[in-house]
């Protein structure tokens, strides 16, 4: 294996998936490291003009912000990986994360896929697929799922 694609997205799971990718750099030969933070993209043309109108001001200031919060997940993934001799690459895109996330892993030919995992239960759980098992399902690869350690009581 010598191409890990990260994904990333802030999120305590996103966060324990770069931390175990970090671990793994000791035992496992790897030699670049993709880190895609994809973007949830916000589609003017499918917000009713009957139930809210939003001036542009705010739509670039959503955009701002979006980006800011994208530099912030960015750069925490360069600390976390900071020991990595190899080659890491960031990539930022807007969209959908799952169509994303196995694009850039096709695109660059990873070896591996690592996301990071929420803990979902009940209904709720049951219900709503989340990126992890998407990517699960759909990747060409293998895909480590990195479950969020559970918080001390």
């Amino acid at each position: 294996m010598t191409h890990v694609l990260v994904a990333t997205d802030g999120s305590p799971g996103a966060r324990a998936a770069l931390h175990f990718t970090a671990k793994l750099l000791g035992s496992v030969e790897i030699n670049r490291i993709t880190v895609p933070n994809v973007l949830q993209a916000v589609d003017r043309g499918a917000v009713n003009a009957d139930v809210m109108l939003i001036p542009q001001l705010t739509w670039d200031e959503l955009d701002a912000q979006a980006n800011a919060e994208a530099d912030t997940v960015l750069e925490d993934a360069r600390r976390v990986l900071r020991g990595f001799v190899g080659s890491v690459t960031v990539l930022v895109r807007r969209g959908r994360r799952v169509q994303h996330i196995l694009a850039a892993a096709r695109e660059v030919d990873a070896d591996l896929i690592v996301v990071g995992s929420s803990r979902r239960s009940g209904l709720r759980g049951l219900l709503r697929m989340g990126v992890a098992d998407a990517v699960l399902r759909e990747a060409r690869c293998p895909v480590l799922v990195v479950r969020v350690p559970p918080i001390a009581a």
